[in-house]
């Protein structure tokens, strides 16, 4: 699973992130905008919605469920201190994708009872503890997704084999001279 970040760069508009995610095939956008006043959002947000309705790729949030629920995206990223994730649930519905972020093997498994639908780890967490996490979770019959925020690209396969089920990406990616090949790349690489 990829997830493509879009947030701010001097590079590129939200929308222009958002198009070239598509076109490399990601289904999978996450809205993050933490500096964005309620004015500017409802500015750029019906585009990013309509462009992620159109070609049926699921849009998310990060840290603000009640613009999941006013643009209808389909749910929201939270991480700690965020929300808490079972009163988000509630707010938005069964059918919303809610993810929370977890520092404990403990509270994923937790999240996974109360129909949380997947769990992301910081990226400071060395590569090793999180394996060690995600081991501890497994070994406690709990099969909820995880999604790593690796610093570079080069970093991604680390995370597979450290036993996370995807990846969430921004800066990196746009970073790079051709974005749309990028992201072709690390889809191949994670649907080995």
């Amino acid at each position: 699973m990829l997830q493509i970040l879009l947030e701010t760069n001097d590079k590129y508009s939200l929308a222009e992130m958002a198009q070239m995610a598509i076109e490399g095939g990601c289904g999978w956008l996450v809205l993050r905008v933490p500096d964005y006043g309620d004015y500017e959002l409802r500015q750029i947000c019906p585009e990013i919605v309509e462009l992620c309705r159109e070609s049926s790729v699921m849009l998310t949030v990060e840290d603000r469920p009640e613009l999941a629920k006013e643009f209808g995206m389909h749910g929201v990223y939270l991480h700690i201190g965020a929300g808490v994730p079972t009163s988000v649930r509630e707010q938005l519905g069964p059918e919303a994708v809610v993810g929370a972020e977890v520092t404990d093997g403990s509270v994923a498994v937790a999240l996974a009872s109360a129909d949380i639908d997947y769990a992301g780890l910081p990226a400071t967490m060395p590569v090793d503890e999180a394996s060690t996490l995600i081991g501890n979770v497994r070994n406690a019959s709990c099969e909820i997704p995880f999604v790593a925020f690796p610093p570079g690209i080069k970093d991604v396969e680390a995370c597979v084999n450290a036993g996370f089920s995807g990846v969430c990406m921004g800066r990196q990616i746009f970073e790079e001279a051709d974005p749309v090949s990028v992201i072709e790349e690390l889809l191949a690489m994670l649907t080995k």
